[in-house]
């Protein structure tokens, strides 16, 4: 795994950190009921809070910045600093104008995509150009409410101090939804945890149900809801508690804008990477993962041939991927996310460790990623941002969504989903259904069945970025 520094930020004097800042522009747009001036904070606050992640110990240590690139960043942080700084000022006036308080929030946000093409060229070794999905220059609500067309709704959940919130996006506007008190959804998602085949998964679903989908009071015709959790709700199956509707993720709406420009390459082929060969790596193999593609991939990678050296080597020959399924053990780290991993096959040239920075640093041109691990959609819960974890990587590197899950479900439940999931979005004949919605029939297919039909079995399954 790649390793950098960076010397420390210089000197500024700023009265709250940044996502201080964020939550004071969301407490304000909250209190005046302004739903545009909340979405722009939100997706302000994600660009700001990820930058400041980005340049943090967490993902960058071990060598100091050439002299040239040093002066380039250090200027880029003063340049936010000063336009943090303005904001705070703002906002802890009385009686300033929300017209005021956008343009400040503009030249923020420029300041930041500023910084965040010189942090891009550090991490990725690429022009900001080529990475717009991992520091995006925000969207207005305008356009994101075209993007949505008629059948789409677009869902940003949040908490403020007492409360817990919805942000409801559509063609037609945008409406703050007050979900009610935080005690209540705080003691469900406590309750949730981390659910097992032992517990009753549907009575612990139940209470989220009421309290974060019910209140939203959507439409037969929002067919397609855009889910942007954030960090208090992540780990919350919104496809089981929305099971009529097509349900995906997305970072921000400024990160699904970027994932769904262009169109799917429907007729591009299919790479399967399974059944790893563990020998001496202290993990168990996985035969199984071989029967989840089936006859889905064109070119598949198999025990000895299911390494990094022969993945990274069979992806350049393809301009595009439809679709890339990794069926090996994930290894999750929560406190530096860049070290989370796609264990593989070890040779001569690599460990057998494909990591989340390692993917960041790849070009993967993928209509969707699969990653048929335990928990391949947890990593580092980053406040006002979200996670960072090897989802978020793909996205970046590529590819156009990627299929994970929350939890640990059994082999034989995920060989039986992930088959009719091909199924259906890569039948042999025919063009097969969206992505969205070949997640919800497989679901659906996987419920039917008595021996399975707890949510733990088939709930934890989301996806993220493209609902095609």
């Amino acid at each position: 795994m790649l390793a950098l520094g960076l010397s420390a930020p210089p000197a500024v004097h700023a009265k709250e950190p940044p996502a201080d800042l964020i939550t004071t522009g969301i407490e304000a747009a909250l209190a005046k009921k302004d739903a545009s001036g909340l979405y722009a904070v939100l997706e302000a606050g994600r660009a700001m809070q990820l930058t400041q992640t980005l340049q943090g110990r967490t993902l960058l240590r071990g060598q100091t910045l050439d002299p040239k690139h040093q002066a380039e960043l250090d200027a880029a942080r003063r340049n936010e600093a000063r336009a943090r700084q303005l904001v705070l000022r703002e906002y802890q006036k009385k009686g300033v104008s929300l017209k005021k308080r956008r343009v400040l929030y503009k030249q923020l946000q420029e300041a930041q995509a500023r910084h965040a093409a010189v942090l891009t060229r550090i991490i990725t070794g690429r022009k900001p150009s080529g990475t717009p999905r991992l520091t995006p220059t925000p969207i207005n609500l305008s356009t994101t409410r075209v993007l949505l067309r008629d059948d789409g709704v677009l869902v940003h959940y949040l908490v403020s101090r007492k409360n817990a919130w919805a942000l409801v996006v559509n063609g037609d506007g945008a409406r703050i939804v007050d979900l009610g008190k935080r005690a209540p959804v705080d003691a469900a998602l406590a309750a949730l945890g981390t659910p097992r085949a032992d517990r009753d998964v549907a009575a612990l679903l139940r209470p989220l149900q009421r309290l974060l989908a019910a209140p939203l009071k959507l439409t037969k015709a929002r067919t397609r809801v855009i889910v942007v959790p954030g960090i208090r709700f992540h780990h919350v199956p919104f496809g089981a508690l929305m099971a009529t509707r097509d349900v995906v993720r997305a970072p921000s709406a400024s990160v699904f804008a970027e994932l769904v420009r262009g169109k799917p390459q429907r007729d591009a082929k299919g790479l399967g990477v399974v059944d790893p060969h563990y020998a001496g790596q202290r993990l168990t193999h996985l035969p199984g993962t071989r029967d989840e593609v089936g006859d889905a991939p064109n070119v598949i990678l198999q025990g000895k041939d299911a390494s990094e050296t022969k993945f990274v080597g069979t992806l350049s020959k393809q301009p595009r991927w439809r679709m890339i399924h990794f069926g090996a053990h994930v290894l999750i780290d929560h406190k530096v996310p860049m070290r989370s991993a796609i264990a593989l096959t070890a040779d001569e040239q690599n460990d057998g460790r494909l990591t989340a920075l390692e993917i960041l640093r790849l070009k993967i041109p993928a209509d969707l990623v699969i990653v048929s691990g335990c928990e391949s959609l947890r990593g580092k819960l980053v406040k006002h941002e979200g996670v960072l974890g090897l989802h978020r990587s793909f996205l970046v590197a590529g590819a156009r969504s990627v299929l994970g899950c929350l939890w640990c479900t059994d082999s034989v439940t995920t060989t039986a989903f992930m088959k009719r999931f091909h199924a259906l979005w890569r039948p042999e004949e025919g063009e097969g259904v969206p992505a969205a919605r070949a997640l919800r029939m497989a679901r659906d297919h996987i419920r039917a069945q008595k021996q399975w039909a707890s949510p733990y079995y088939w709930a934890g399954w989301e996806l993220v970025g493209d609902p095609d």
